[in-house]
């Protein structure tokens, strides 16, 4: 076999073990496209080699048919290698804008968080022949901050998992709609399936509670799903990590002490003035871990009982 169609050979095979690898971990696209590039450069070298075996011994007649061979296929090849190169620069473009996967997914968390009061509600799973105003309201906000444009995600899943999210509440507002304020005198707090159709119809009264038990029940599952995929893709933010928060210590007019927090949302905060905290009672109040003060005082002792084992060993030694 003569010395170029050997090396193009060569060059095929090592070519063709790359693109394994690339066919492993590519997407559909790029891997079509690849196969489609290894095909022209196949079908050019089976032409020169071709050539090669009907006219070997005629090095200069050779010469010439090698270029004509190669013309011929010029084409395919550099059509095949734009196309790749192509299918490449738009994978490439795609990985660059997963950032906004990750800032649609912290938007979601901020629209519907999992400690949220209505999806608490909700995961208790009540009977869903009263419905509570808080509920109805909280569940309208989340769906209405939920659909807003900011919320744009490019991976097909998240796309999915957002839009059956919302179409879940959408339902559920819907069937929340079909209910009735009661009729008694005072403030009305909540709507209901009218009790009377307990009587004067009751496999309608039954049909619409299950049927706004089933609305709830598609909301928790579409919402769980919601969070599975933004977990399967990295996208889904760390329940553990506190929101961000600025703290600043400062004495006023009589050198009482004054604590400031800054808290994340724009325009809240606390702060706290006067006698030390140890004179001022308060009642405990159930939160996150990572709210409790009991936590992170056990922490810091935790921390400190560390530093000074340490030390005693250094000293032993």
């Amino acid at each position: 076999m003569p010395d170029a169609v050997a090396r193009v050979d060569v060059g095929l095979a090592n070519l063709q073990d790359q693109l394994g690898e690339v066919l492993l971990a590519a997407p559909q696209a790029v891997e079509q496209a690849a196969q489609d590039l290894y095909t022209a450069l196949r079908n050019a070298a089976d032409a020169q080699f071709d050539l090669h075996t009907q006219n070997y011994g005629h090095a200069e007649r050779l010469a010439g048919l090698d270029s004509d061979a190669f013309r011929q296929h010029t084409d395919h090849v550099r059509a095949a290698r734009e196309a790749y190169i192509q299918a490449v620069r738009h994978r490439r473009t795609s990985i660059t804008a997963a950032p906004s996967d990750a800032a649609s997914a912290i938007r979601v968390m901020r629209a519907a968080p999992a400690d949220a009061a209505w999806l608490t509600t909700l995961w208790q799973r009540p009977r869903m022949n009263r419905i509570p105003h808080t509920l109805d309201r909280d569940v309208r906000d989340a769906l209405d901050r939920l659909s807003r444009p900011d919320i744009r995600f490019a991976d097909p899943e998240l796309v999915a998992a957002h839009q059956g999210l919302v179409a879940a509440l959408v339902h559920l507002v819907d069937e929340f709609d079909g209910t009735f304020a009661p009729d008694a005198p005072g403030p009305v707090t909540y709507t209901e399936v009218p009790p009377e159709w307990k009587r004067t119809d009751p496999s309608l009264y039954y049909q619409t509670v299950r049927v706004l038990s089933q609305a709830r029940d598609t909301v928790l599952a579409r919402y769980e799903e919601m969070m599975n995929v933004m977990s399967s893709t990295g996208n889904l933010p760390a329940p553990q990590d506190p929101p961000p928060a600025q703290n600043f210590n400062v004495t006023s007019g009589d050198n009482s002490p004054v604590s400031v927090n800054a808290a994340f949302a724009a325009g809240s905060g606390t702060a706290q003035a006067g006698a030390s905290p140890a004179s001022q009672p308060s009642t405990p109040t159930l939160g996150p871990w990572y709210r409790s003060n009991v936590f992170w005082t056990g922490a810091g002792a935790i921390g400190s009982l560390g530093a000074a084992v340490i030390a005693y060993f250094a000293l032993v030694k």
